[in-house]
């Protein structure tokens, strides 16, 4: 799985000759991280990559925006990161 910057955020090991399907739900963590610790570094289009296999790419976009009523607890957690 890779971020709108290209970086890789998280691998899902798969063998598919010992299964031939599985589920993965992805959710990304808010903990922060020198790379991520605003909410727009997690706006724009992800991408997951499957190798080994001939499957294309999955694509999809985090939008920049905000449920009405929340935007006091979102926080820009960079001042924290070391």
């Amino acid at each position: 799985m890779y971020t709108p910057k290209n970086i890789e955020y998280v691998s899902y090991p798969f063998d598919g000759s010992m299964k031939s399907d599985f589920n993965v739900y992805f959710k990304p963590d808010t903990f922060p991280r020198k790379d991520r610790c605003s909410p727009e570094d997690f706006v724009g289009n992800w991408t997951m990559r499957f190798e080994g296999v001939p499957y294309p790419p999955i694509q999809f976009e985090f939008i920049n925006e905000y449920i009405i009523g929340a935007e006091n607890d979102i926080t820009d957690l960079c001042e924290f990161v070391t």
